[in-house]
């Protein structure tokens, strides 16, 4: 993996979630198989996130189909990136790392082969489970000014501007869990500090509607997309989640969920 290449923060750090025995690890990747869990690959230090399945777990490897884009295909055949895979098993959070990728095909299809593991984590925490929001229907965060008082809410996006503290900013989503979410920021110098807290933030849900949500800032990562230009995505926690914002949040979670499923069966 090349210096330039930072390996993804609190990753696989914490012991009493990590699983290192090849027998556990091949039975956890084979309930994955059998349960036709969706697996979220993401790329190091880049905004490409993909979704795919285990097709088959052999003794020392495993298949899982490859994507519908060729240059990333041979972006992950090259090695040159930490690839990151995640997937929600009966509401219990499993991640690994894929290394050593090299083309195949399976019944017919192109495929991915990646090395077996050598560890993997698995939190038994439903909370830790983050599926992405769809660019196509963003789901949006507005962050209240610093300055209380005024009366005129003014919403910018920070894709366009510098962050202005006397001003709403309003951000999209990339992802969201039952615990927390990770927004987007454009703007280089929007406060993203570990332990910042957004107070009294408004998540415009669709298909749900709008909640009122206190942020703390737990971790912060920059990104280069495709056109060569930087974003920050943000981590965030909940804090003092009540009842009925857990429940509003639960029932978006479910709707991406239904989506993404009936996506990939090309039911949409």
């Amino acid at each position: 993996m090349p210096n330039n290449i930072k390996p993804f923060q609190d990753e696989l750090d914490d012991e009493r979630y990590l699983v290192t025995s090849k027998l556990e690890i091949r039975s956890i990747l084979r309930a994955i198989e059998r349960n036709k869990a969706l697996l979220r690959l993401q790329i190091t230090g880049s905004s490409v996130g993909i979704v795919t399945t285990v097709l088959k777990v052999e003794d020392d490897a495993t298949i899982i189909d490859a994507t519908r884009n060729d240059a990333i295909n041979r972006r992950l055949i090259a090695g040159e990136d930490e690839i990151r895979l995640e997937t929600n098993l009966e509401r219990v959070l499993i991640r690994f790392f894929a290394t050593n990728i090299t083309a195949c095909e399976h019944e017919g299809a192109p495929a991915l082969r990646m090395a077996f593991p050598e560890r993997l984590q698995r939190i038994q925490r439903r909370e830790h489970y983050r599926i992405d929001v769809p660019a196509s229907n963003p789901a949006k965060c507005t962050i209240p000014r610093e300055s209380a008082g005024q009366d005129k809410e003014v919403t910018l996006d920070v894709r366009d501007i510098s962050w202005d503290g006397n001003k709403d900013v309003t951000v999209e989503l990339k992802d969201i869990s039952a615990g927390g979410v990770s927004i987007v920021s454009y703007a280089a110098n929007f406060p993203h500090g570990k332990g910042t807290i957004y107070s009294n933030c408004r998540l415009d849900l669709p298909d749900v509607g709008s909640i009122t949500v206190n942020l703390k800032v737990v971790q912060a990562r920059t990104e280069t997309q495709a056109n060569g230009k930087e974003r920050v995505v943000i981590g965030c926690a909940f804090v003092d989640l009540d009842r009925g914002a857990q429940q509003d949040i639960q029932r978006y979670i479910n709707v991406l969920e239904r989506k993404l499923i009936a996506k990939r069966r090309g039911l949409e």
